[in-house]
């Protein structure tokens, strides 16, 4: 591993994606056409997925459907009957809860698939990805794009407190944050999982100072965000509305920020949910850009 922290180089480039596979980058479209089982593999996960997916909607449904039954005929029913239909209500909503669960939470039966599907091929994925890259040959890379592409938006993740990551890694991947100045930046702790190399590996980290390295590690992208939002502060962007907070106030998100995981668009003006508006960045707030109508639009 190399010794920049544990960078696992998933760059989600706008651009760029052919000459990706020859650096530290994923090639997903390279991977499909050179590797058949992954693609079929990818297919199994997508039909479960779906299957799944239809049982749960489908249990939720009879839910819904339990639910506006006990409202129509609440007022016939005595009180020990209602008792038993909440109670049904909610052990059906639970049970469906535990099932959804089940299939996809964290180590959820599709994790277990994935990893029953892919594990046998990991070798060819990784030899495929072709992670080469230097330090030294990233950042030409990353300075070549920006050059090339001004408006650029690019993100990575991290991994604070892999086994034997030592002070001085860590603080390597701090000034490799501030080097890069990537837009946004995902910062994980190292979980062991059960039947991975790393979890008999000697030098484990203390949880509590993955946190506290994970934590920093944040700290300083918070400050490069910062910096980043400000070049779009007086430009026109086009923004997805997602949210009305308040009348007149939304939140959305433009082409730069990825959902869940990225900052937002803290938004005043008009409109619908589901639709982008023109709007010109006004400021910045944390993580967050803020914008406003354009005049005459709002």
């Amino acid at each position: 591993m190399k010794k920049i922290g544990a960078f696992i180089g998933l760059f989600i480039l706008t651009s760029a994606m052919a000459i990706a596979q020859k650096y530290a980058f994923v090639d997903s479209e390279y991977i499909r056409k050179n590797i058949p089982a992954f693609t079929t593999a990818q297919e199994q996960l997508d039909k479960l997925s779906k299957q799944w997916e239809k049982e749960v909607a489908d249990g939720y449904a009879v839910v819904e459907q339990l639910y506006k039954s006990y409202q129509n005929e609440s007022v016939l029913l005595s009180q020990d009957m209602k008792t038993k239909r909440e109670e049904a209500i909610i052990a059906k909503e639970k049970e469906m809860k535990d099932l959804q669960n089940k299939y996809f939470g964290v180590s959820g039966d599709l994790f277990k698939k994935r990893e029953e599907l892919v594990k046998p091929i990991q070798d060819d994925i990784l030899k495929a990805m072709n992670r080469t890259g230097s330090k030294a040959e990233i950042l030409v890379l990353i300075a070549k794009l920006r050059r090339t592409m001004p408006d650029l938006v690019l993100r990575t993740s991290y991994i604070a407190g892999f086994p034997g990551e030592t002070p001085e890694d860590a603080e390597a991947l701090k000034q490799f944050i501030l080097e890069t100045k990537f837009d946004h930046v995902g910062v994980f702790t190292y979980s062991a999982e059960d039947g991975t190399t790393a979890v008999v590996m000697a030098n484990q980290v203390e949880e509590a100072e993955k946190q506290r390295r994970r934590n920093l590690l944040m700290e300083v992208q918070q400050s490069v965000v910062e910096e980043k939002l400000q070049r779009w502060v007086g430009k026109e962007i086009e923004v997805l509305l997602e949210k009305e907070v308040s009348d007149g106030c939304w939140l959305g998100r433009f082409r730069g920020q990825a959902p869940d995981i990225d900052g937002l668009v803290i938004y005043q003006g008009s409109g619908t949910v589901g639709t982008f508006v023109q709007a010109k960045a006004t400021g910045t707030q944390g993580y967050d850009l803020l914008a406003e109508a354009i005049k005459g639009d709002a």
